[in-house]
């Protein structure tokens, strides 16, 4: 079940993980000598109802998105959560979390990763 919805009869928000595999850009300073595509779980759709908005759901519906991140790490040795934000302007949301840019030589891509050490961080307190 992705997520978890407020209400028996309303979903109000929900986020859907994958696996994924990826490249990480080879200045990356744990990755840069790995040989090929890394293991990692990618936060494929995180949306709140309009009505919902503004009530931290969202933030709730990200914590729980890396709390299983956690779990599946254990599992798979997962480097950490990527999202593809929809727009610029919901960058600083993630930023907030200390997601950092996948590939910081290229401006034009919006993609963003949360190294699994950062995860365990957030998820530990």
């Amino acid at each position: 079940m992705p997520g978890f919805r407020t209400s028996e009869d309303h979903g109000f928000g929900y986020h859907t993980l994958t696996g994924y595999s990826v490249t990480i850009p080879p200045a990356h300073r744990d990755y840069k000598k790995y040989p090929h595509p890394l293991s990692a779980v990618k936060l494929a759709r995180l949306a709140v109802d309009l009505s919902q908005q503004g009530n931290g759901l969202g933030e709730r519906l990200l914590i729980d998105a890396i709390y299983r991140t956690v779990l599946v790490a254990k599992q798979i040795s997962a480097i950490g959560l990527f999202v593809d934000p929809m727009t610029p302007e919901v960058i600083p949301f993630y930023q907030q979390y200390d997601f950092l840019p996948a590939d910081p030589s290229d401006h034009s891509r919006l993609e963003m990763w949360l190294p699994i050490e950062t995860c365990l961080e957030i998820v530990s307190t």
